[in-house]
């Protein structure tokens, strides 16, 4: 994508554009939810999706894809919280946790098979294909819901009772909207260009995050006064939405980053790196969180999965190396996994367990959880895009001292240049390459330590007991 659009330094618009609006109106998602019927909700997300994805497979320009991302991420939101909505909707508390590690299986699957297909795609046709792929899944998703999923009636909350439908929509925060939006891409800005285009003591960077600091107590202060007040009374949705937080944060490091030791490391391919990391894929892992409804309990897993995660972190940071054999890679690998697909999905359980005697509220609290596992997405990977960018700087020095400034850059920006460079040079860039990488692993020890305080906030319900509470509209 970068050569054929001379573009290098506008690709990470590709994937921040994506975050940035899939981020941003996820609570809007969550109030339209309460007021809007579920299934045509859907539809049209839907096909927002797949507007914004056919928009970036005929994209002629850089800009004209970073467009379509930020459509396809527009879509992508609704896609998230209606999915998480409407399985509450026509589901016992119960039968959830396993609907939800089978979605969460479907979700790990995909952030590992995403990158494995599209390396396939750009080796073997074009990147173009990423996108195109997505339009005819799109239309099976379309007509399976047109066909199979009944109307969802919404369950108004107290404050709507009483009003028109131009009265509801009306109601609808989209000031908390543009706070929301005006807050993340300072902070996006601000964590990508760090270290990279601008020194972190820069002005820019540091009237970045001022912008950054000031919007935040703008939302605050408006989300308080928007919410329900009780939203946040209860330590529950608090423990959720800082383990959503840290465990999203969890998942996308070693997402990104363990394909990218193998390409540096072992000189890989994008597809094959794919196939390398398949050990990290979590489905199993989630769909033993998924044991929960058997015990009636979730707690376990939100507690102590976070230990695991750290454990496999700290031995990523300590024992990997280029030479680290693939029996040990792979061991870190299934304990990292296992930590992060425990607790992935069984968040959002505890999440509605807790809110299973005031059904209305569901939307909103699934909404904010969600919100705060996408942050987590979003600065995860842009805090150890960060840590790699500043421990790389140091370690090329270290490792290759006298390096061409030109090769230098290079190297910085893009891998290919491995092929070209002398053995002896090529071996001293990897060493640089993978002693920044542990550093990256390094930081899922505190993230994965403080999910773990934060299950201690989260109350045990039995899932199984709490479910009589409230009956799903079936």
């Amino acid at each position: 994508i970068a050569s054929q659009f001379s573009a290098l330094n506008d690709l990470t618009w590709v994937v921040s554009a994506y975050f940035f609006t899939q981020t941003g109106l996820v609570l809007t998602y969550g109030q339209l939810l309460t007021i809007t019927d579920t299934k045509w909700l859907y539809l049209v997300v839907i096909t927002i999706f797949e507007i914004g994805s056919l928009l970036c497979g005929v994209a002629t320009t850089m800009p004209f894809l970073i467009v379509g991302r930020a459509i396809a991420g527009i879509g992508a939101a609704g896609i998230f919280v209606s999915i998480l909505v409407i399985i509450a909707r026509v589901t016992r508390l119960e039968d959830r946790p396993l609907l939800f590690g089978a979605f969460g299986a479907v979700f790990a699957v995909s952030s590992v098979a995403g990158p494995l297909l599209g390396g396939v795609f750009t080796d073997k046709a074009s990147w173009r294909w990423c996108f195109y792929i997505n339009l005819p899944f799109g239309a099976l998703s379309i007509l399976a819901v047109i066909f199979f999923l009944k109307r969802q009636p919404t369950v108004d909350l107290p404050g709507n009772a009483g009003k028109t439908t131009f009265q509801k929509w009306m109601s609808i925060d989209w000031l908390g909207t543009a706070f929301a939006l005006g807050m993340i891409i300072p902070l996006l800005l601000a964590l990508q260009w760090g270290g990279n285009l601008y020194e972190w003591n820069d002005k820019i960077i540091i009237a970045l995050f001022c912008v950054f600091a000031v919007m935040l107590l703008v939302f605050i202060f408006w989300q308080c006064g928007i919410m329900p007040p009780m939203l946040f009374k209860r330590r529950t949705q608090i423990g959720c939405v800082i383990s959503a937080f840290l465990v999203m944060m969890n998942l996308i490091i070693g997402t990104y980053y363990l394909p990218f030791y193998y390409q540096a490391s072992r000189g890989r391919t994008p597809t094959e790196s794919g196939i390398d990391i398949l050990p990290y894929s979590k489905p199993p892992f989630i769909l033993l969180g998924a044991y929960s409804p058997h015990i009636g309990r979730y707690i376990y897993f939100l507690r102590f999965g976070g230990c695991v995660t750290a454990i496999a972190a700290g031995l990523l940071f300590t024992i990997v190396d280029v030479n680290t054999s693939n029996a040990k890679l792979i061991g870190f690998q299934i304990l990292s996994g296992f930590g992060v697909g425990v607790a992935l999905q069984n968040v959002i359980i505890a999440c509605q367990a807790e809110w299973a005697d005031r059904e209305e509220l569901i939307p909103q609290a699934t909404s904010v959880v969600t919100f705060f596992q996408l942050m987590g997405g979003v600065l995860g990977i842009a805090i150890a895009g960060a840590v790699f960018a500043n421990q790389f700087r140091s370690n090329i020095a270290i490792y290759a001292p006298g390096l061409d400034p030109r090769v230098t850059e290079a190297v910085r920006t893009t891998l290919t240049v491995l092929s070209r460079l002398d053995a002896d040079t090529a071996q001293k860039v990897i060493s640089a390459y993978v002693r920044s990488l542990n550093y990256v692993f390094i930081i899922s020890v505190p993230i994965s330590i403080l999910a773990c305080l934060a299950g201690f906030l989260i109350t045990d319900h039995n899932v199984k007991e709490r479910g009589t509470m409230g009956g799903a509209m079936i």
